[in-house]
């Protein structure tokens, strides 16, 4: 069977395991993340709030104008 494409560190029968540990990281994570003072995750979320704000955003695309002349002659 080939696995082109899909990446996954464990075999098959070691999915469960896998997702257990994966679960088991996820939460620790979000332990660690609740131990931060709420002030400073607000600080965080503030600078990173400033900093999106700084990025350039893109540039809707505009269609190019066309002379009635050019439309007509398409059809």
């Amino acid at each position: 069977m080939s696995r082109k494409g899909f990446f996954c560190p464990y075999e098959t029968k070691d999915m469960a395991s896998y997702v257990r540990r994966m679960a088991q990281t996820a939460s620790e994570l979000e332990q660690a993340y609740h131990q931060i003072p709420s002030e400073l995750r607000q600080r965080w979320r503030a600078n990173y709030d400033r900093y999106m704000a700084e990025q350039p955003q893109p540039q809707p695309k505009q269609e190019q104008s066309r002379s009635w002349l050019a439309i007509l002659g398409e059809a």
